[in-house]
């Protein structure tokens, strides 16, 4: 099974997320990336077999935002695959929708509870499962971290 990028400057916040995967049964299957120039070079040397299959992208970063990794995606052609989740603990604002429509698969919440992160691992799972069988993944996940679908 293909991989899960995170990109997120908060180390509780992964490791929280890392914890949720190991729990359904995806130990190592999450790969930690602080800034942004760390992902993006290792997305450039990934082979096709090593690209993930869902990328993670927290949108407040260091001296960052998510949404220019979101918009870079999209300007790499062999990287057009990915399904790429912008996550935060806040709401969104119409600026960030119309990136969203253009690059991104989705938005994630935070969840605020490790029972929340075990869901939202769960439904990464199944997303990363139902798309290496062919079908698409589900328009809206709900959970106490829930995925809007762009």
């Amino acid at each position: 099974m293909q991989p899960v990028f995170y990109l997120e400057n908060d180390e509780n916040d992964f490791l929280l997320m890392d914890l949720a995967f190991r729990k359904v049964a995806l130990r190592n299957f999450v790969h930690w990336f602080r800034r942004s120039a760390e992902l993006k070079a290792t997305l450039l040397k990934c082979s096709t077999d090593q690209l993930p299959k869902v990328l993670l992208v927290d949108l407040r970063l260091d001296g960052e935002c998510g949404l220019d990794v979101i918009e870079w995606l999209g300007t790499q052609e062999r990287l057009r695959g990915i399904s790429a989740f912008i996550i935060s603990s806040g709401q969104i604002g119409r600026e960030i929708v119309s990136t969203l429509e253009k690059c991104a698969t989705g938005y994630v919440f935070k969840p605020s509870s490790l029972e929340g992160w075990l869901e939202l691992a769960r439904q990464f799972k199944s997303i990363a499962i139902d798309e290496r069988e062919g079908s698409s993944p589900p328009d809206v996940l709900d959970a106490m971290g829930s995925i809007a679908r762009a």
